[in-house]
């Protein structure tokens, strides 16, 4: 556990360097969730037929989208490739 935990810190404070890194995925979630709604319509039965949906594929999306920020470094010291 303790090794766990440090590995999260050190995840936590290399993010924390530069956070837009982090929060272009999150502000990408939100203006998709926000947005939805706007082109779907009012239908209150409809948005909520769909919202779960909507919501999995906006954070797998933004997941997707922070994926070149998790291998990066891996991929430029050649460990990707072995």
């Amino acid at each position: 556990m303790r090794f766990f935990l440090q590995a999260l810190r050190r995840e936590l404070v290399l993010h924390s360097r530069n956070p837009a890194d982090v929060l272009n995925p999150l502000v990408f979630f939100i203006v998709v969730i926000t947005l939805f709604p706007l082109g779907l319509g009012p239908s209150q039965e409809q948005l909520s037929e769909v919202a779960p949906a909507v919501i999995w594929i906006a954070a797998l999306l933004a997941a997707l989208m922070s994926m070149d920020l998790m291998f990066r470094a891996d991929f430029e010291n050649g460990s990707l490739q072995q």
